[in-house]
């Protein structure tokens, strides 16, 4: 629909930073040239709506929009969309044409952008499918708990005549029954509660709802078959019930072997601890239910936990062609064809001015984007270049090879390697918009920047700036080594020195370029932790009430030979937390690895070539 006079659409991105609601009035300065429209509806932008594109548009009527461009000076991009049968083979031709853009991205860049939300929404199958092998290792137990306590009826349903497969079918009817009443609640709830779940990614994203409740009703069906075939396999054991046990009440005869693999007079255990051990390594397999369903709750907190930690930690800016620093000020860089790296340096000088007249002693340096054609031999493609002024290109991180030294050096990513086929030593040709030169390769470095394309310039490269496309902060790094509670005083400083900027952390500033992904997972993993939490509890309920049930001639025992009470609770509940120990150490384990297939996974998509998740002990296994 078009836009009326006098309004504006805004993104949700863009209406979440300037805190609009809907009738808010919205201020447009351009040139000297101001605006004043009512906000009146949200939009979503197909390109950029992500914060990982680094900009963000909203509409305008056509009168509006003349009024902010009449007599103005300012420079306006303008955007092509091109279908072509081969991408590929268009992008060579394209990027060989010399043709200086701001931006060239296909479909597959674009999807890209949106990698973060679709982590979102990437993560909730994996937790349901986690979730229904637990729901399934709870089913498998509930029916054994049942058969159990059911012993003495099916024996006499046996002695009468009855056979198997009929008592079977009795079971087998009933949890058809259960699980299709579950399956027709849960079709019902999970409308509401997919909607909220979705809401964070449907912000940015366009979800397309066709055939949504088809395949709802189709996952339904294939739970309650799922549930109705595992019920029959899982009522197997009454094949091998006979009417004698259940007179005996489940015996079927004595043990003439001792019970486990450690002995109570050659250990130093008490009697508590010992009886135990001896029960979990004796009947492991019994308490399989319990290991595994801890293991994958276990897994499924850790996961979410170490990827918050490493996207909001502060070493994560190296892997976005930066390098690190104490503090960081974004703001808005527009150039000109009057465009210099001297007014790059000026602003930099103002800074350290500032700092200084403060007693902060620091070092101030920015990052300057360019976008430029490539080529190696016959291979060509386009990439975002680096420069960095103010700091040496020791500062940054790289996978193996020298930092680019003299101007004609430079560092590339793994993505780009790949891409013309090249490796440290060999010979590559950038076009820089006025001019086209020769580099020789030095190093090579992993990159989450523009699906992991990168090059990185020496300070001494002569550049036109008035074909830059953006920076990045500008960064502050103390030169002295501050106590924690200094920084935080230097930080408030350097807030009201400006006002009107927002002073950021390493972490805070890659979760603005990321679009704050790490708190929509912290709100996943709450939710997380109250459903593992939950079932967690009811597996214990069942187990104990299961080895209760099996064990009431044991108890009986006990009691009758002196132990108290409260040493037979000890005695149950020191197993599951045995068990939980155990269960605690394996999903530390695999945390790991499973951490590298899942987020991971994300991260490599992204262009970074090897993930070092940050692990905070305390939070994580305390």
């Amino acid at each position: 629909s078009s836009v009326p006079e006098g309004e504006i659409f805004l993104t949700s991105q863009m209406a979440a930073q300037l805190n609009a609601k809907i009738g808010d009035k919205i201020t447009i300065e351009s040139d000297g040239h101001t605006l004043e429209l009512t906000f009146t509806k949200t939009t979503k932008d197909l390109v950029f709506s992500s914060p990982m594109a680094g900009i963000t548009r909203y509409l305008v009527s056509e009168k509006d929009y003349q009024k902010l461009i009449s007599d103005s000076q300012m420079s306006y991009f303008v955007f092509y969309g091109i279908k072509t049968g081969d991408v590929p083979q268009f992008e060579n031709s394209f990027n060989k044409s010399g043709i200086s853009t701001f931006m060239v991205a296909d479909i597959s860049l674009i999807k890209m952008m949106y990698i973060m939300d679709m982590v979102i929404a990437g993560v909730m199958p994996l937790v349901s499918v986690c979730l229904i092998i637990i729901s399934i290792i709870i089913l498998r137990f509930t029916i054994v708990f049942t058969l159990n306590e059911e012993f003495r009826e099916i024996g006499v349903m046996k002695a009468i005549g009855i056979g198997s497969r009929k008592i079977r079918g009795l079971y087998i009817v009933k949890y058809f029954a259960v699980s299709a009443l579950g399956s027709f609640i849960g079709f019902f709830a999970g409308i509401p509660f997919a909607s909220m779940l979705i809401r964070q990614v449907s912000e940015n994203i366009i979800i397309s709802a066709s055939h949504s409740i088809f395949i709802n009703i189709i996952c339904c069906i294939a739970v309650v078959l799922v549930v109705t075939g595992f019920s029959y396999l899982s009522t197997g054991m009454v094949k091998k019930f006979s009417p004698i046990e259940a007179i005996r009440n489940g015996s079927n005869g004595e043990r003439y072997k001792s019970k486990g693999v450690i002995s109570l007079n050659r250990s130093r255990l008490g009697v508590i601890p010992f009886m135990a051990l001896n029960d979990i390594f004796s009947g492991l397999k019994k308490f399989m239910v319990l290991i595994l369903t801890f293991t994958i709750g276990f897994i499924l907190i850790i996961i979410p936990i170490n990827s918050i930690n490493t996207l909001s930690g502060e070493h994560l800016v190296k892997w976005f062609s930066m390098a690190e620093s104490d503090l960081y000020i974004p703001e808005e860089a527009v150039f000109t064809p009057e465009s210099s790296r001297a007014d790059v340096q000026n602003n930099i000088d103002e800074v350290k001015k500032k700092l200084a007249g403060n007693n902060i002693p620091a070092s101030v340096f920015k990052e300057t984007i360019f976008k430029f054609s490539i080529s190696k031999g016959d291979k060509s493609s386009s990439s975002i270049v680096f420069q960095g002024t103010g700091v040496g290109t020791d500062q940054y991180t790289y996978t193996y090879g020298t930092p680019p030294e003299n101007a004609d050096e430079i560092a590339i990513t793994h993505v780009i390697a790949d891409k013309l086929g090249a490796d440290i030593g060999d010979t590559i040709r950038i076009n820089m918009g006025d001019k086209e030169s020769e580099f020789i390769v030095t190093a090579i470095y992993q990159s989450m920047n523009n699906s992991g394309q990168g090059i990185r310039l020496s300070e001494k490269a002569d550049l036109n700036y008035a074909y830059a496309m953006g920076q990045f902060a500008t960064q502050i790094k103390y030169t002295d080594n501050p106590s924690p509670d200094e920084e935080q005083r230097r930080m408030e400083l350097i807030k009201k020195l400006y006002p009107d900027k927002e002073v950021m952390l390493g972490g805070e500033y890659v979760n603005e370029m990321l679009g704050d992904i790490a708190e929509s997972l912290s709100g996943i993993k709450n939710l997380i932790i109250i459903v593992v939490l939950c079932i967690n509890a009811l597996v214990v309920i069942l187990m104990v009430k299961t080895l209760m049930t099996r064990e009431k001639g044991e108890i009986g025992m006990l009691k009758a030979i002196g132990f108290r009470n409260g040493a037979i609770i000890m005695w149950q509940c020191m197993r599951i937390g045995i068990i939980l120990l155990i269960s605690i150490i394996i999903g530390a384990l695999l945390s790991g690895p499973v951490s590298q297939i899942s987020s991971g996974a994300v991260f490599r998509m992204m262009g970074a070539s090897s993930v070092e998740f940050e692990i905070r002990p305390v939070e994580v296994y305390i």
